[in-house]
């Protein structure tokens, strides 16, 4: 992978555990209970694009590494 993504990664990695810190410690707890779906979609919808926008990254590497090799 490339190590922009892999920088990014990790970044988008300490900042989910950051919030998850912030609402536990910050007692949202029941706010969250009680949004669950909404917020299971908000999540659900940034995960689907996080994603995509990362297959389709890996996807142009591995092209241009074949591209090149031939």
């Amino acid at each position: 992978m490339d190590k922009y993504a892999e920088h990014v990664c990790k970044i988008i990695s300490n900042v989910s555990y950051s919030i998850s810190g912030v609402l536990i410690s910050t007692h949202w707890l029941p706010f969250l209970n009680h949004n669950a779906a909404a917020l299971g979609v908000i999540i659900g919808t940034m995960t689907f694009i996080t994603n995509f926008i990362f297959q389709f990254l890996n996807h142009r590497i591995i092209a241009a590494k074949h591209s090149q090799n031939q």
